[in-house]
């Protein structure tokens, strides 16, 4: 598992408006992708997207924070997400 910390890019998996981009401010508790609901992370927003704005400061579970390296488009540009990877402090 690839071991990841704050201040790297990242998208976050937010169902009602996709996969905005954001950066990683703080790992308040560490988890992994594996694990739903594991773990809690800090990010500011980078992009505007339904219902949150440029700058917002989220937590979210560490599931649903995907670093940059994690992600992969198919041909119809669906993403792919490794799960492989672990928030640590």
């Amino acid at each position: 598992m690839t071991e990841y910390r704050a201040g790297i890019m990242a998208r976050i998996d937010l169902f009602i408006c996709g996969f905005p981009k954001c950066r990683v401010i703080e790992v308040i508790e560490p988890g992994d992708g594996k694990r739903v609901a594991s773990g809690v992370i800090k990010v500011k927003l980078l992009e505007n997207c339904t219902g949150y704005k440029s700058g917002e400061i989220l937590e979210m579970s560490a599931s649903d924070v995907v670093p940059l390296r994690h992600i992969r488009y198919n041909d119809f540009g669906q993403a792919r997400i490794n799960t492989l990877y672990k928030w640590v402090k």
